[in-house]
């Protein structure tokens, strides 16, 4: 599983729908995940601080299981079908964890809430996640200078103290 955040919303230019995009940590790999208007509305709040007069539903929710001694544990976006997304929400209550299946953006919406951690499966990655052609390039460039400068003295053996080693205390 990878690890992911909340890198945005967006709208969808085309239909006018908005965009949750998911980005791994380093930022390499996007995956874009189309969801209704008020599951954004209630990401941008949690992301931007925003609080109203009364609660909405991710905040009852929130209220609800925090008066029940629950919280959500992690968040796994797991599956794709028929391009329709699929996650769990991870709660643990009295020391027990059990998963939820929930809509990638009400559990996203609720992670949020709950600074929780989101992840999504290799298999969804793999799927439909769109990499940062420019990144990954980079990589590949220094991983490729690496290799051309590489030789066998990097490899030597080095003396122990230079390796981090502590030498034994000399006995009298």
């Amino acid at each position: 599983m990878i690890e992911m955040k909340v890198k945005t919303i967006a709208m969808d230019t085309d239909n006018k729908n908005p965009v949750m995009i998911l980005t791994d940590i380093e930022e390499k790999r996007y995956l874009p995940i189309w969801i209704g208007a008020s599951e954004a509305a209630a990401i941008i709040d949690e992301m931007e601080g925003t609080s109203r007069p009364r609660p909405m539903t991710h905040d009852l929710m929130k209220i609800v299981f925090q008066h029940f001694h629950g919280k959500i544990r992690r968040v796994i976006v797991n599956e794709l079908q028929d391009q329709t997304y699929f996650a769990r929400m991870v709660v643990e209550h009295d020391g027990k964890e059990t998963e939820i299946d929930a809509r990638p953006s009400d559990s996203v919406a609720m992670a949020l809430r709950f600074k929780a951690p989101i992840f999504v499966t290799e298999g969804v990655i793999q799927a439909a996640a769109i990499a940062d052609k420019s990144k990954l390039a980079d990589e590949h460039r220094k991983f490729k200078d690496f290799l051309e400068h590489i030789s066998a003295e990097m490899f030597a053996a080095a003396p122990a103290k230079a390796e981090g080693r502590v030498e034994p205390p000399k006995e009298d």
